[in-house]
């Protein structure tokens, strides 16, 4: 497979959820941001890993890693406590989903996925008023079996 179907299959498990649809959860695009929502899921790629092989004759395990950068409209509640709890909430939503998923619903090639660490809560402003996001670290180990062409 490759880091591009872990990608859109990770997505699909977002949109599974009933808080996220496609106005609001996107692969790569911003711009779902202007568009008045309150929540929000952008997904980055994130660095590889690792990668070796692992078996004859090339058996090749790699370790992706998928940015999902979780976003709440701090405007639309004008209290910071408030969207603060309200990230924390929709940020457990997203570790109780993914671990009910450890193959991203069963992507070839795919051995274990898991939401492997978060990182501080930030606020930007945006076009859309001013936003408080988190981002999330999804780790997905890949095998794969590659014919040797020489």
């Amino acid at each position: 497979m490759s880091y591009d179907s872990i990608e859109a299959a990770v997505l699909t498990l977002v949109q599974v959820l009933a808080n996220y649809t496609t106005a609001n959860s996107s692969r790569r695009d911003h711009r779902i941001l202007a568009k008045g929502v309150v929540r929000a899921v952008v997904l980055m790629p994130g660095p590889v890993l690792d990668r070796e092989v692992v078996q004859a004759p090339r058996r090749i395990r790699t370790v992706w890693s998928t940015q999902i950068d979780l976003y709440r409209n701090y405007f639309s509640t004008r209290v910071l406590a408030t969207a603060i709890n309200l990230l924390e909430t929709d940020h457990q939503e997203l570790l109780d989903h993914f671990d009910k998923y450890p193959t991203l619903n069963g992507v070839s090639g795919v051995i274990h996925s898991f939401i492997a660490g978060a990182g501080d809560i930030d606020m930007f402003i945006g076009e859309n008023g001013q936003w408080l996001v988190r981002r999330l670290v999804l780790q997905t180990e890949e095998r794969i079996t590659v014919t040797i062409a020489e």
